[in-house]
């Protein structure tokens, strides 16, 4: 560090007069000194990050005031930054100062510098004091991918987090309003060198397209000025969770108006389903659907769906068409509802 340095912001000198008769350009002798804190301490600061405090000054003053000069002094006053210009200090107001630490050095430890404001025949002091820190924590792993979920299933998953510091430190998890990804436990206090879980939970949302879902996450040192580890989330949430081809051909005899098809459905998840339920919409009663009651169907796996038409008893209306919908449930969480998958059948043949 250098043995000794001096930061100043140079503003136009002088004391403006407002309101209080006095000729414009005069320069009145302030009553009293402009006041503020005595000492502003920073607290830890990652090396390389930067923290900013705002300072009230309180002018007591008749009169508005310029600050005729605002030093940084001491030997790590180059870590310390001002504004590059001042306005006027209100008449019996407040200017709002900002000071910016930011350790550039490449060494943890104190740092502290005086902020000096000259105001003519006074001079206002503040002590800053900070501590300058490296790296605070580490995340592993660094991004986490949930793979196929059924709509309205939760999942979690583990991050470690290691606080890479001597002291002890709160850790604290950010996850974007209204994202289907968030922390379980959002905050985790941990003594130095040491590691800890939080979980990362997913709650796949039911209902519309099929969602490839992508967000950020974010964990942070609680009460530092460092930048936050980012670890990216992803899944894979197929909506409707049962797939089926989107239209079927039940094929009729010329002999007879009677025809049946076999179509294959899949569950496109990782979980276990229920069938709940099969059912024909928007046809006649011609139509029967082969469903015995509900049952499960394991993660990746297929099923058969039979669906039969009979027009024997009124052959010369052999075109008709109807809708196969099925209805999944979650074997984890049955009371959810999730979508139907919809299939088109209808008939061919002279």
């Amino acid at each position: 560090m250098n043995c000794f340095a001096v930061g100043t912001v140079a503003v136009a000198l002088g004391w403006v007069a407002l309101g209080c008769g006095e000729e414009p350009g005069l320069l009145p002798v302030p009553d009293a000194p402009l006041t503020t804190a005595d000492a502003l301490d920073f607290g830890p600061v990652l090396i390389g990050a930067r923290r900013t405090f705002t300072i009230p000054i309180q002018n007591p003053n008749r009169t508005a005031v310029r600050i005729e000069a605002a030093e940084l002094r001491g030997d790590d006053a180059d870590e310390f930054s001002l504004p590059d210009s001042l306005p006027p200090v209100p008449e019996r107001g407040e200017l709002d100062l900002e000071v910016t630490f930011t350790p550039t050095i490449l060494e943890r430890g104190p740092r502290s510098a005086e902020l000096v404001l000259d105001v003519g025949p006074f001079l206002t002091t503040v002590e800053l004091t900070a501590f300058a820190i490296d790296v605070t924590l580490a995340v592993r792993p660094e991004s986490v991918d949930f793979g196929t979920v059924a709509p309205g299933v939760t999942r979690t998953q583990a991050l470690e987090v290691t606080n890479t510091t001597e002291s002890a430190a709160t850790f604290r998890g950010r996850a974007p309003e209204g994202s289907p990804f968030r922390f379980e436990n959002d905050s985790l206090i941990l003594e130095g060198f040491r590691s800890g879980s939080m979980l990362v939970r997913l709650d796949a949302p039911t209902g519309g397209g099929s969602s490839a879902l992508a967000d950020t996450l974010g964990i942070e040192t609680v009460g530092l000025a460092a930048d936050e580890v980012i670890v990216p989330v992803r899944a894979q949430v197929p909506s409707p969770a049962v797939g089926c081809p989107g239209t079927v051909e039940v094929e009729l005899s010329a002999a007879r108006a009677v025809g049946s098809a076999t179509f294959r459905c899949v569950n496109r998840t990782d979980q276990g389903l229920v069938v709940a339920a099969i059912d024909l919409v928007d046809g006649s009663d011609r139509w029967d659907v082969g469903f015995q009651g509900r049952f499960d169907v394991a993660p990746r796996a297929g099923f058969d769906v039979v669906v039969r038409f009979d027009a024997e008893q009124d052959r010369f209306r052999r075109e008709d068409r109807a809708m196969v919908r099925l209805f999944p449930r979650s074997s984890e969480r049955p009371g959810v509802t999730l979508e139907p998958a919809i299939v088109d059948v209808f008939t061919t043949g002279n």
